[in-house]
């Protein structure tokens, strides 16, 4: 199982580095550019090194942290963590995840300044809860109403919308099977899929853009991960069709990071995540190893 989580946060981390090149791009001006990005390319729109990470792993990290110090009930710690990572002042939040956080520092509630960033925005059913929600799952990996519960607080701490919710909460629950040890693919995400009615048609969508709505964005990535058989196949599907293609690549590496574990990710994409990357992924996933939760 170490094996698995090491693997579902490399993977996470290593969607986003390989997509975020090629985020706002389409599937037609990647092709037209770059052919296939297999490769970890740098440039984009934040002109990032090869292998420089963005939010998606960013916020993943502050949730683990989070959990480390304090599993029992961690959102105080995650929050601070998220604080903390905001006043950085980090080009690449999303607008949900900016709104609540400032509405936060002002009002030091966490579900009363996402719900008023909601009321603000006109929406929250963006998919920056779903790309951070990995870490719940490995942690809490043996008491799944917990998880589940946790999981809920964390997407509402910046996204209202129930659809987020219920994105993170499908996530997860993959994520807990397979560490579990299921092999099965379509017909498990479609049972998982069939428990929540506003996503229980998800795989039967078609023409689905590769956007950062929520319910996009997880369609992409479970797609990618269904018709691929192995890691590498899924992230490069992923990632190559534009759009939000960081995040859709870091909610499809992060599935399959723990589903494929760490062995059989490519060794040339592991050492081009940036060194203190690569270091607290070590050391946190050694820390959640420990967690008898």
């Amino acid at each position: 199982m170490i094996d698995q989580i090491t693997g579902g946060f490399y993977g996470l981390a290593i969607g986003d580095a390989l997509g975020a090149p090629l985020e706002f791009m389409t599937a037609e001006e990647i092709e037209e550019q770059y052919g296939q990005v297999e490769t970890m390319i740098g440039g984009g729109w934040l002109n990032l090194k090869p292998g420089q990470i963005t939010d998606d792993t960013n916020m993943s990290l502050c949730i683990a942290r989070g959990i480390v110090r304090n599993p029992a009930d961690p959102i105080a710690e995650i929050g601070r963590e998220f604080v903390k990572w905001y006043e950085t002042d980090p080009p690449d939040i999303g607008n949900s995840c900016r709104e609540s956080i400032r509405l936060y520092v002002e009002k030091g509630d966490w579900f009363s300044a996402s719900k008023e960033a909601d009321i603000l925005l006109g929406k929250s059913g963006g998919n920056g809860s779903l790309m951070r929600t990995l870490p719940i799952a490995l942690a809490y990996r043996s008491k799944l109403e917990l998880m589940l519960k946790i999981t809920s607080s964390v997407s509402k701490m910046t996204h209202w919308d129930e659809l987020a919710d219920h994105a993170c909460q499908v996530y997860n629950i993959l994520i807990l099977a397979y560490l579990k040890g299921q092999r099965d693919k379509e017909n498990l995400i479609q049972q998982v899929l069939a428990l929540y009615p506003d996503l229980s048609d998800l795989l039967d969508l078609k023409n689905i853009p590769p956007s950062g709505y929520v319910r996009d964005s997880l369609y992409h990535a479970l797609m990618s991960f269904i018709l691929t058989e192995n890691f590498a196949d899924c992230l490069i599907r992923a990632v190559n069709l534009g759009g939000d293609a960081d995040s859709i690549g870091a909610i499809a590496g992060g599935l399959a990071g723990v589903y494929y574990g760490l062995t059989n990710i490519p060794g040339e994409w592991l050492t081009s995540i940036e060194k203190g990357v690569q270091e607290e992924i070590e050391y946190l996933s050694g820390e959640f190893w420990d967690l008898l939760l």
